[in-house]
C-alpha cells in the first residue's frame, strides 16, 4: 500500500455561472467511522453531472465544491467499522458521499482521492477495469429502478428515449429478460442499425423521421404499451403520452434537450387518465 501524502488536486466548482474549473491543492480528507479513503482511478461524466455543474442543482450543494458523482479506485485508508477494515487495499467502484438531508458532500469524484461510506462501495472482481468499475451505480441502479417502477405499472409494453444512450441500451437487454418489449426512440439512422445489430432490439424508432408519430402511435398501440421512459424533456414526454393508452404513465428522468417539458395535451389528462 502506497503512502498518502496530506495534499491532492482536486476540480474546484466555485460559483454559478463561472468558466472553467480550475485543479487546485487541497488538504487529503480523512475518514470517519464506517468511511474509507479512495484514491481516484477513473471517474465519469454523467449528464447529472453536467446538470450540477450547470447551476441546475441548485440548492443540494455548497460552493465551493468538487463535481463528480462515481468512480472507481483503490481503498487505501478507513476511518473505523468491519465493513470499512473489510475494504482495506480493495479496488472499488464508489458513488460520492451525502450528507444529512440529501446534500452533496464537499468531495466528488474529480479528484485524486475522496472519502465515501464504505456502504457506496462495491468491490470490484479481477475482471473489471477500472473505467469499467467507474460506472458501476448511476446508469445501472436507474435502469434497475425503472425496470421495477415498470413491472409495478405492470407494463408488458414500454417507450424508451434516448435509447442510443449507455442507459437506454442497458434498458434494451434488462427489459429483455424480464420479457418486457421495448420501443426504442434515437435520433440518428446509425443509432437505428447500432441498436438492432449489436444489441437486438426488435423495435426502434427515428425522431427525426417524419412519419415518427404516427408509426410511434401505432407500434405503441400494437405492443399496447402503457409506460413512457424519458431521458429527453421538451416535447418527448408530449409525444409519448399521445401514445399511451388509458391510465398510461411517462416517467421523466433527465433533461437531454435542454428545455422544460411541453406540449402536454390536456385531453391525454382528462379523458385517458
Amino acid at each position: 500500500m502506497e503512502k498518502v501524502g496530506t495534499k491532492m488536486r482536486a476540480v474546484s466548482y466555485r460559483a454559478l455561472g463561472e468558466v472553467g474549473y480550475e485543479q487546485e491543492l487541497f488538504e487529503v480528507p480523512k475518514p470517519g467511522p464506517g468511511q474509507v479513503l479512495i484514491k481516484v482511478e477513473s471517474a465519469v461524466i454523467n449528464p447529472s453531472d453536467l446538470y450540477m455543474m450547470n447551476g441546475q442543482y441548485s440548492g443540494t450543494f455548497e460552493y465551493p465544491v468538487t463535481p463528480g458523482s462515481e468512480g472507481s479506485g483503490t481503498v487505501v485508508a478507513y476511518g473505523g467499522g468491519w465493513g470499512a477494515w473489510f475494504l482495506m487495499g480493495k479496488r472499488v467502484g464508489f458513488t460520492r458521499q451525502t450528507e444529512k438531508g440529501g446534500k452533496y458532500s464537499k468531495g466528488g469524484s474529480y479528484a485524486e482521492y475522496v472519502v465515501t461510506n464504505a456502504y457506496q462501495c462495491i468491490t470490484l472482481n479481477k475482471d473489471a477495469s477500472f473505467e469499467q468499475g467507474a460506472c458501476s451505480f448511476v446508469n445501472p441502479v436507474t435502469a434497475i429502478g425503472l425496470l421495477d417502477r415498470c413491472k409495478f405499472y405492470k407494463a408488458k409494453a414500454v417507450i424508451s428515449s434516448a435509447a442510443s444512450s449507455q442507459l437506454g441500451r442497458m434498458i434494451i437487454k434488462l427489459f429483455k429478460q424480464h420479457g418486457i418489449k421495448v420501443i426504442n426512440i434515437v435520433r440518428k439512422e446509425e443509432h437505428v442499425e447500432m441498436l438492432k445489430k449489436e444489441y437486438g432490439a426488435e423495435y426502434v424508432l427515428n425522431s427525426s423521421d417524419e412519419t415518427f408519430d404516427a408509426d410511434l402511435y401505432n407500434l405503441a398501440l400494437e405492443l399496447k404499451a402503457s409506460v413512457g421512459l424519458d431521458a429527453c424533456a421538451g416535447d418527448m414526454p408530449g409525444r409519448m403520452l399521445v401514445c399511451l393508452g388509458r391510465n398510461g404513465t411517462v416517467i421523466n428522468y433527465g433533461l437531454l434537450s435542454g428545455t422544460k417539458i411541453t406540449n402536454i395535451n390536456p385531453i391525454c389528462m382528462i379523458f385517458k387518465k
